[in-house]
C-alpha cells in the first residue's frame, strides 16, 4: 500500500508516500549525518540524530543576498560546532502487550537578519499577512523573534488488540508559522486474505493562502484494502481526500485546490521479491500530478511498476 510511486493526497510534501506519517525518521539525520541508537533497558531506546549536510540548502531558509549583494548564508547548521542546532533526540518505550509510547524532540535553526527576507511575506502577532514589507519573522509562541525553534514530536502506537495496529501521533512546533498537526493510521486484518486501512491527517492553523492567515484547517481522510489471493497474488484499493489547506496549494480557487486520488494495483511475489502494476489517479491534476497538466483540474494519472528482490 505504501511502497509504490504515489501522486497527489498520498505525496505530501514532508511525507511522501506517508511513511512516517504518526511519528518521522527523527533518527535518519536528515539523509546525511550521525545517528546513535542506544538501548538501556529491552524496553527503552533513545537515541540523537545529528545532521551534518553536505549542502547547507536542507533546511527551512534559502541562500540570501544582503542588500550590498553579497551572499549570506542564514545556515546555523553549515558550521560542524553548529550542527547540533539541528539535532533531534528521540526516546521510546515499549509497554508489554499494550503498544508503544514515542516522544522526539527536533531543534530549528536558520533565523538571521537576512532570513527575514527569504519567504517573501509578512506576518504580525495575529497570524495576519502583511504584503507590503516583504520579510517575514520567524515567532515564537510568545510573539518573539527566534533564531531556533523545536518540533515537539509525541506518538502512541497501540497493538493490545489482536489483528489491529492503531497509531496517533502529535507534532507541536514552538513556531507561529508552523502548524499544529494531528494524524492518525489504523489497520486491521479481518482474515487471513483481508486487511484494511484507514488514515487520517490534520494541520490546525496552517497558512490559509486564500484568506492570508494562519488560521486554515487542513484536513486528509483515507481508507483501503489489501487482499490476498492464491498463488503469491495480491491487490490493493485506495482513495484519499486532501484539502487545499492540508496540500498548502497556493491558488485562489478553492474548488481547484482540493484533491481526491485514487490507487489500485496487483502484485505477484516470488521466491525472494516481488514485482507490481498500479493504476494512480488524481483530481486537480494541474496541481498534483506527476507530470505537468494543461489545466489545473485535469485529472492526471500515471501507471507505476515496481520490482523487489532481496538476497
Amino acid at each position: 500500500m505504501w511502497n509504490w510511486d504515489r501522486i497527489g493526497a498520498v505525496n505530501t510534501g514532508n511525507v511522501p508516500g506517508q511513511e512516517g506519517w504518526t511519528f518521522a525518521d527523527y533518527l535518519d539525520a536528515e539523509g546525511a549525518g550521525l545517528s546513535l541508537v542506544f538501548y538501556p533497558t529491552e524496553e527503552l531506546t533513545i537515541g540523537v540524530g545529528l545532521p551534518l549536510p553536505l549542502s547547507h540548502n536542507t533546511h527551512d531558509a534559502v541562500t540570501l543576498k544582503d542588500d550590498d549583494g553579497k551572499a549570506e548564508d542564514p545556515y546555523l547548521a553549515k558550521n560542524l560546532s553548529d550542527a547540533w542546532l539541528n539535532a533531534a533526540f528521540v526516546g521510546a518505550y515499549k509497554i508489554a502487550d499494550v503498544g508503544t509510547i514515542k516522544a522526539a524532540a527536533q531543534l530549528r535553526s536558520g533565523k538571521t537578519v537576512y532570513t527575514e527576507k527569504s519567504m517573501g511575506i509578512d506576518f504580525n502577532k495575529d497570524g495576519d499577512l502583511d504584503d507590503d514589507s516583504g520579510d517575514v519573522h520567524y515567532l515564537n509562541k510568545d510573539g518573539k523573534n527566534v533564531k531556533t525553534w523545536v518540533n515537539i514530536a509525541a506518538a502512541f502506537d497501540l497493538t493490545a488488540v489482536e489483528n489491529l495496529y492503531a497509531s496517533l501521533g502529535v507534532v507541536i512546533p514552538t513556531l507561529n508559522s508552523k502548524p499544529i498537526s494531528a494524524n492518525a493510521y489504523a489497520r486491521y486484518g479481518v482474515n487471513e486474505q483481508l486487511t484494511v486501512h484507514a488514515i487520517v491527517g490534520t494541520k490546525i492553523n496552517e497558512l490559509d493562502k486564500k484568506e492570508g492567515k494562519f488560521e486554515g484547517f487542513g484536513f486528509l481522510a483515507g481508507a483501503g484494502v489489501d487482499y490476498a489471493l492464491d498463488g503469491g497474488i495480491g491487490i490493493f484499493l485506495d482513495a484519499r481526500y486532501a484539502n487545499g489547506i492540508f496540500m498548502a496549494a497556493d491558488s485562489t480557487s478553492d474548488n481547484k485546490t482540493d484533491t481526491f486520488t485514487l490507487g489500485a494495483g496487483v502484485t505477484k511475489g516470488f521466491s525472494n521479491g516481488v514485482i507490481g502494476v498500479a493504476f494512480e489517479g488524481t483530481t486537480n491534476g494541474g496541481n498534483y500530478g506527476r507530470y505537468g497538466q494543461k489545466k489545473v483540474d485535469d485529472f492526471a494519472w500515471e501507471i507505476p511498476v515496481k520490482f523487489e528482490y532481496w538476497f
